[in-house]
């Protein structure tokens, strides 16, 4: 039976957490230049016309691809699945940049096994106290 119980990962030793963050921004750029270079084969094979069979398989193929890249980073403990919505982002000018993908890479996490998604602590504290009396609250399982 899966737990239906929030889980926090919280790293309170500064040198655990600057391993964490380092390692997630090392997996961030992997991803993200992944997922630049599909979008440039692919618009490559946009620029050919007409394509051939081997193309339109090539260029699906790669698009399936860079779906699957995309999914897997926006599920992933790497981001906030809250998005523009994250209380976070209301820090963006502390972070380097600007950029609101760098910001969950250094934060705490909360995983919703009932959504099966990550949100910052922040958001998870935020909606905590916000919907503790209404009905929203028992379907984010806080």
């Amino acid at each position: 039976m899966q737990s239906k119980k929030w889980k926090v990962i919280r790293i309170d030793i500064l040198k655990l957490r600057q391993i964490r963050t380092q390692f997630r921004t090392i997996c961030y750029l992997s991803v993200s230049s992944k997922i630049k270079h599909n979008i440039r084969i692919r618009s490559q094979y946009l620029s050919k016309k007409p394509m051939t069979p081997s193309q339109r398989k090539r260029y699906i193929a790669i698009g399936r691809e860079l779906n699957e890249l995309q999914h897997a980073y926006h599920s992933s403990i790497l981001f906030c699945s809250m998005g523009s919505l994250c209380m976070s982002n209301r820090d963006i000018h502390q972070f380097p940049a600007g950029n609101p993908c760098l910001i969950s890479l250094g934060l705490n996490m909360c995983w919703n096994p009932l959504k099966r998604e990550w949100i910052c602590e922040t958001c998870y504290q935020y909606y905590k106290i916000v919907f503790k009396s209404d009905e929203y609250y028992n379907t984010l399982g806080v």
